[in-house]
């Protein structure tokens, strides 16, 4: 890494002598500082430079940009920062008794949040949107759902509006802006006479993280609630009656989902005795010989992290070709499939490989090593598919980049929660550049067109949405489609000569792109300044020999004001 040419400043003029013994005396002392804090900042550079040398990764060879070496841009301020304001003590807890309604009712701007300033942090104040979930005996209960001007979702608050129309905002429900841990207020910024409550609590929205249902253990992965306005929405069968409200199977079953009073919602899932923490099933197959093998309970297609997407549920009409192959700790039977053409086994084994690979074994070996498996659930009374480590579907976040056009030249930092396996610039605890408005980004002296990435993400959806595309017409489809969700015509180029030479040569292809809420999940990102609009692609695709019925998509793009962010990236699948 080359070191960043010493800044100078053409505005200053050349320093004159200084005339006498004590300017002289002056100068030697200044001098003297000077050099030892040269000193004490060459080793701290050495030192810096050492450790991210030790930390930098083999870039990917295609395609690259060309790097040139840049004098140092002058810090300019980066602009107004957000709302923090320290809260006072809680005090004592006051119970109050909601009566809910039967579904959220939209209702008009109760004159809450302030206009001024708004989108300093914040989206547009006039694209909240207020819901009323309840009553209290001191007035409405009102849910308020705010776009926020950086990636991550919309953020949900609580408020109590009484006759009178002052208002308060509830704390304890407004987990996205009011942190219990650092007791601080990080919202929109309020109108007068709003008051900040910390004492108000309602039971029934006083969740578990874990709760037991017919002896089984339930957990959730996530941090707070999300808020939905239509009480119908999903397919969903009552599994129990919570004291916060009703545990459904959600699709079949796939997904367990506490449905709170206030329309909020989180989803659950079960730990299994038989499934120890390294994922090596406690289970002795048939021939007597126990398991060795680590597997995982959950679809794995994507590049998410293990535990956190749905559960596989087995076809009904499949299991007829179900057959006993061991048996779990507690005598349980585990079961795997009689014919290896089973559409289940087919549609994971094509996930192994790359349809225009070579396969290094059948599908009937496939089979025979217990690459699936299926458990009888009783809790949900579905037959569950568990997929072997070994045959993983080689699959990351394939090269994600970020790009960044401030209106001025401005210091950006921009942070991943997400399993890093390759970046550039290298990644320090988060990227630190200075980015100009036409994109270019400098980062220790060297100039960038993009922020990039690859490696492991959080939460993974289930792919039943999308387009099938006959691969006549996948170039043009694939260049309309990023048009439409807003990129321009460089980052178009640049997004395709990537992707296009790892399209499947089958006769149809899936194309899927993850919704800004889904890539949200997947790659939470922070950045500092907050972007006035954020446009965030991703793609899943896979080769298709036939059609397959899919959930159409609808795609559409923000208008790019202000401090844009945008980012592309897609799953690439290895053979």
């Amino acid at each position: 890494m080359k070191k960043a040419p010493e800044e100078i400043n053409p505005l200053l003029p050349p320093a004159s002598p200084p005339h006498g013994l004590l300017p002289l005396l002056i100068s030697v002392i200044v001098l003297s500082i000077s050099v030892c804090l040269s000193a004490v900042a060459e080793i701290r550079y050495s030192a810096n430079n050492s450790a991210r040398t030790s930390k930098i990764l083999t870039p990917s060879p295609y395609p690259w940009p060309t790097y040139v070496t840049q004098a140092a841009i002058p810090v300019v301020t980066a602009g107004p920062t957000p709302t923090i304001i320290p809260l006072a003590p809680a005090g004592p807890k006051i119970v109050h008794h909601a009566v809910w309604l039967a579904a959220p009712q939209k209702i008009s701007d109760p004159g809450v949040f302030a206009k001024e300033n708004f989108s300093a942090d914040w989206g547009d104040p006039a694209g909240v949107k207020y819901y009323q979930v309840g009553t209290d005996s001191g007035g409405r209960l009102v849910m308020a759902d705010i776009p926020v001007n950086s990636p991550g979702g919309n953020s949900l608050a609580m408020l109590l509006i009484q006759s009178d129309g002052q208002a308060s905002l509830i704390a304890n429900y407004s987990p996205d802006i009011i942190s219990k841990q650092d007791k601080y207020f990080r919202g929109p910024t309020l109108n007068a006479g709003v008051k900040i409550d910390r004492q108000i609590d309602y039971p029934d929205l006083d969740y578990d993280k874990t709760v037991t249902v017919s002896g089984f253990t339930l957990s959730t992965p996530m941090a707070n609630p999300v808020f939905y306005n239509d009480v119908g929405q999903g397919d969903k069968t009552l599994l129990s009656q919570t004291s916060w409200g009703p545990l459904n199977l959600m699709n079949n079953g796939a997904q367990i989902r506490l449905d709170l009073p206030d329309f909020s919602y989180l989803y659950y899932y079960r730990s299994y005795a038989f499934v120890p923490d390294d994922n090596v099933l406690k289970i002795t197959w048939d021939t007597g010989v126990p398991n060795t093998g680590a597997y995982d309970v959950l679809t794995r297609g994507g590049c998410g992290g293990w535990g956190y997407r749905s559960r596989e549920i087995l076809d009904s009409a499949e299991v007829n070709d179900l057959t006993p192959v061991g048996k779990t700790s507690a005598g349980e039977t585990i079961y795997g499939f009689k014919n290896p053409d089973n559409p289940t086994l087919l549609k994971h084994f094509g996930e192994v490989y790359n349809p225009s690979g070579q396969d290094a074994y059948t599908i009937s070996e496939y089979n025979s090593d217990h690459g699936l498996i299926v458990y009888y659930d009783r809790l949900i009374s579905r037959y569950v598919v568990f997929t072997n480590g070994k045959y993983v579907p080689a699959a990351e976040c394939a090269k994600p980049v970020i790009y960044l056009y401030p209106q001025k030249t401005i210091p950006v930092s921009v942070r991943l929660n997400v399993s890093l396996k390759k970046s550039d610039p290298p990644y320090q605890n988060g990227w630190q550049v200075i980015a100009r408005p036409n994109g270019q980004l400098v980062s220790d002296g060297l100039t960038y067109p993009y922020l990039y990435w690859d490696g492991t993400g959080q939460i993974y959806p289930e792919i039943n949405f999308g387009f099938v595309v006959p691969h006549s017409g996948l170039e043009n489809t694939l260049r309309l489609q990023l048009r439409e969700q807003g990129l321009n015509q460089k980052e178009i180029t640049d997004f395709m000569s990537y992707w296009w030479p790892l399209m499947p040569k089958t006769p149809y292809v899936r194309l899927t792109w993850l919704t800004p809420n889904q890539i949200n999940l997947l790659a939470p990102m922070t950045v500092n300044p907050r972007p006035d609009t954020v446009i965030r692609i991703f793609l899943d695709f896979i080769g298709l020999n036939q059609p397959v019925p899919l959930i159409p998509q609808t795609l559409s793009a923000p208008k790019r004001t202000g401090f844009t962010l945008v980012e592309w990236g897609g799953l690439r699948r290895y053979p």
